[in-house]
């Protein structure tokens, strides 16, 4: 997460000003944690489905009072559009089912600002890296990950362009990949 998010938190940094920061997944907190640490001029909203998860982020994390908590479906939230500089998710995408990611992407584009981007953290796809193919199809023989094999056959890229997403960059390390993009 710190490798392939560190270029979002640069670019937060560089703003000198409160930069607005959506995480969609947030579950227990630590792409949260790795944001409230690293920014200290950002305004963040969590949502996650888990009120455990969310709970659990928000007392491990209760010295920081610039974060909101939201347990509601990342898919369609009742945020209001155009807020946000940044939306944000680790390894939120292999978990969902193709519509709902695409739900996702299509709510992300409402929610930012215009030049806003997207920074997304999950799991490698197919082909991104040819040698590490044999380790994708073992996952979810290993794993009960039900979305896994259709998350590895749809790069998370061509959801963004079919949104109407920019800029899409993507970067990789290890087993990992970030997709990023502006509106």
């Amino acid at each position: 997460r710190r490798i392939l998010i560190a270029d979002i938190i640069k670019e937060i940094n560089a703003s000198k000003k409160t930069v607005k920061v959506l995480e969609f997944g947030s579950g227990a907190g630590e792409l949260t944690e790795i944001l409230l640490k690293s920014c200290p001029l950002i305004d963040l909203t969590c949502v996650d489905l888990s009120k455990p998860y969310l709970d659990f982020s928000k007392k491990r994390l209760s010295e920081f009072s610039n974060v909101k908590y939201i347990k509601e479906n990342a898919s369609k939230t009742k945020l209001r559009g155009g807020g946000f500089h940044f939306v944000v998710s680790s390894f939120m995408f292999h978990e969902l089912p193709q519509t709902e990611r695409a739900n996702i992407f299509t709510e992300s584009y409402r929610l930012l600002k215009p030049g806003g981007k997207i920074a997304f953290i999950d799991s490698l796809q197919k082909n991104d890296d040819k040698n590490l193919n044999w380790a994708l199809e073992q996952f979810p023989k290993n794993f009960h990950e039900p979305f896994y094999v259709n998350y590895t056959k749809n790069p998370l890229e061509k959801l963004a362009a079919k949104t109407g997403f920019e800029d899409i960059e993507t970067e990789l390390s290890f087993l990992s990949k970030s997709v990023t993009a502006s509106k």
